[in-house]
């Protein structure tokens, strides 16, 4: 699926007690929110969509879901389009990025066997919007920004002995 993971991981010599976690999420949240702000206006084109363009809108549910997370440890956020309500049972955005085959292609003789699914997909793959905004807002930029993270939660981080 169309998902994004920014990470950071520690230089030689350093552990996670050693940066301020805190600054850290603050940081990457900051980094995921520029990411998810330009994956949304790739996905904002109103109307259907062709194969290898960008999923339209038609409601804005994929536009709205499209969210960063932060990881509980502060290390690493991940960036995707969440599962809502508004999509009811299914997880549309899969559908859309991997496209689908028509309804009962597939027999319980194909099943069985684990060939090749039968038929022609009625809806083909959309691009990949979440890895261009990534190459949009600029990896060198992302990484640059990430180093400068964490050199400010190494900084923030106060040691005191007692």
């Amino acid at each position: 699926m169309a998902l994004l993971n920014v990470e950071v991981r520690f230089p030689k010599g350093f552990k996670y007690a050693d940066f301020d976690v805190k600054t850290l999420k603050s940081g990457l949240r900051k980094e995921g929110r520029e990411i998810a702000r330009v994956a949304k206006n790739l996905v904002r084109k109103k109307g259907v969509s062709k194969p290898d363009e960008y999923p339209g809108r038609d409601t804005g549910v994929l536009q709205k879901a499209i969210k960063p997370k932060p990881s509980r440890s502060g290390f690493s956020v991940v960036i995707k389009p969440w599962k809502t309500d508004q999509m009811g049972k299914d997880f549309y955005p899969a559908y859309v990025y991997y496209g689908h085959r028509g309804p009962r292609t597939r027999t319980a003789a194909d099943n069985r066997r684990r060939k090749k699914t039968a038929g022609k997909k009625v809806a083909q793959p959309r691009k990949n919007f979440m890895v261009d905004a990534t190459k949009q807002v600029g990896e060198e930029k992302i990484e640059g920004n990430l180093a400068q993270l964490m050199d400010k939660a190494l900084v923030a981080k106060e040691i005191s002995f007692k």
